[in-house]
């Protein structure tokens, strides 16, 4: 959908669509706020696993 839109951009542009340039910018922001949730929840998936393997670690080996 993102690429029709940016092709097709140039043909079918009305006074008041984006500019291609705004798309971009906001396509990389929105990159880069997922690239944070992704290093977010990566953190706290490893720091869980971290905290049970020092809890029950003991027990299991």
């Amino acid at each position: 959908m993102v690429r029709k839109m940016l092709d097709e951009h140039k043909d079918v542009a009305k006074p008041g669509d984006f500019e291609l340039d705004d798309i971009m910018l906001l396509l990389r922001e929105a990159n880069g706020f997922a690239q944070q949730w992704v290093d977010s929840m990566t953190r706290e998936i490893v720091a869980e696993e971290r905290a049970l393997q020092n809890k029950w670690g003991d027990l299991l080996n």
